[in-house]
């Protein structure tokens, strides 16, 4: 006996979407509007600034120093228009895998850019340190350049997973996520 073709679609395995699809329902769904949890990073950060400026005044004299030492760290964290402006500089010349097409050094992108050289080194910097991007330096130029695939993905569902699984090692949690100096300079000063 004939099966009709609605019958034979029942019977068939349903096709696995165990990859990007699984990825981005366990990960992005409890993200902030901003990609990768950024507005999650930054807005604590904010709040503590703005907890500390407004206890200046009430504080020990004796702890003004240190008070300001710490407003000044958390300040440095949180992410400014240079960083932003290298994140799409990057993003924009992202292709398949999340790997960046860079064939231009740091000082190169700072005069394209017109912004000065020491920002955009201290941006790269940044923007690694926080798992945005990831490179690495041989003979004085960045190599394998890549935007974490937490934020976004090029590419297909298959190997985002294996990439996901097999991530470079900057990449081994998500980015903004609460780092050892972040949970520091968020506490409480005794």
């Amino acid at each position: 006996m004939k099966k009709n073709n609605a019958q034979q679609d029942n019977n068939k395995k349903p096709k696995s979407d165990n990859g990007f699809y699984q990825f981005c329902i366990s990960n992005l769904a409890e993200k902030d509007s901003f990609g990768g949890g950024m507005e999650s990073y930054e807005v604590p950060i904010r709040k503590r600034i703005k907890e500390l400026e407004s206890s200046l005044k009430l504080i020990d004299v004796k702890k003004i120093d240190k008070v300001k030492e710490q407003i000044k760290k958390l300040k440095e964290m949180l992410l400014n228009s240079v960083d932003m402006k290298i994140y799409f500089y990057l993003r924009q010349r992202m292709g398949y895998g999340n790997l960046v097409r860079l064939n231009e050094s740091q000082t190169t992108i700072a005069d394209k850019l017109i912004l000065p050289s020491a920002s955009v080194k201290r941006s790269f910097r940044k923007l690694k340190k926080i798992g945005v991007i990831s490179y690495h330096i041989e003979n004085k130029r960045m190599v394998n350049v890549r935007i974490s695939p937490f934020l976004e993905w090029r590419g297909d569902g298959e190997t985002h997973n294996n990439v996901i699984h097999e991530l470079v090692e900057s990449f081994k949690s998500p980015p903004f996520a609460k780092s050892k100096d972040y949970q520091e300079a968020m506490k409480d000063i005794a």
